[in-house]
């Protein structure tokens, strides 16, 4: 005889269920949906004053690129109650650019929050902390589809070959001949490796950070290399060198030669207040 204290076995959780074997009819709205869709017009869509979030130039174009490419397939959010954007200021402003004008509309995902919980939206939707990471290896597979675009991806040439290093299934142009370059690079490091050098040795290497890709560009033709981002540390060492010794020849032909007022370089007087000819600093 059953026990009256045996309890009846729970049912199975729909979750739990294949998707043909759902009744979805009985499917409700998930209560954790806050947001509504409408359409509003562009002008009536303002920059956060607030917004935390800073884009550089070269990621500009390339989103812009990607938007002329695959179109905006993600609703900007904003806030009924302040009018602020809460989330897509970047890709808004390429859409302007792109559009030409802010005469248009767009089907936005409406909020209606006030300015504090608005700011928690904002950063949450821009916290990497929350988005997750890539699973570089998936990543790499996907990058490899036959006919996918790589630069609508947002991705530039540089960051993928960090993905696909010299993989034989790299079908871009480009990134053939970077694999190449890459080629090259990976070799110079595995001969400084073989000279002694330990690659875990933060002593080994320093990393030059600049502010925008046109210092960075500066930097490289300054001391005469390719722009990339790998330089050969000797190549900066002989230029620090090379100014130096021109420096310190420069000192010491301005060094007043006895008996005479002027200054002698390479057997020529001057006046010290004459300035000394001028020469090309490069390597």
């Amino acid at each position: 005889m059953e026990s009256n204290d045996e309890k009846p076995k729970k049912r199975k959780k729909d979750e739990t269920l294949k998707a043909d074997q759902l009744d979805r009819s009985t499917a409700h709205q998930s209560k954790f949906q806050t947001f509504t869709t409408e359409s509003v017009h562009r002008a009536d869509m303002k920059g956060a004053p607030y917004n935390p979030r800073k884009i550089s130039d070269d990621a500009k174009r390339r989103l812009k690129q990607s938007l002329g490419k695959v179109g905006l397939v993600q609703p900007i959010v904003w806030n009924r109650q302040t009018g602020n954007v809460v989330g897509g200021h970047q890709r808004l402003s390429q859409l302007d650019a792109l559009e030409g004008t802010i005469n248009y509309t767009l089907t936005v995902a409406v909020v209606d929050v006030d300015e504090t919980r608005e700011k928690e939206i904002n950063v949450l939707l821009n916290n990497t902390l929350v988005t997750g990471d890539w699973d570089y290896d998936q990543l790499k597979s996907v990058l490899n589809s036959e006919g996918l675009d790589l630069e609508s991806t947002g991705f530039d040439v540089a960051e993928v070959m960090k993905l696909l290093g010299d993989d034989q299934h790299a079908r871009n142009e480009t990134l053939t001949t970077v694999a190449h370059d890459l080629d090259a690079v990976k070799q110079a490091y595995e001969d400084l490796l073989a000279s002694g050098a330990n690659k875990d040795d933060v002593d080994f290497y320093n990393v030059l950070v600049f502010a925008r890709y046109e210092d960075r560009a500066e930097f490289t033709e300054m001391i005469e290399v390719e722009d990339n981002r790998y330089v050969d540390g000797s190549t900066v060492v002989k230029l620090i060198r090379s100014l130096q010794d021109r420096i310190r020849n420069l000192e010491e032909a301005q060094l007043p030669v006895e008996g005479d007022g002027g200054v002698e370089a390479d057997g020529v007087t001057q006046n010290p207040a004459e300035p000394m000819p001028s020469e090309p600093l490069g390597v």
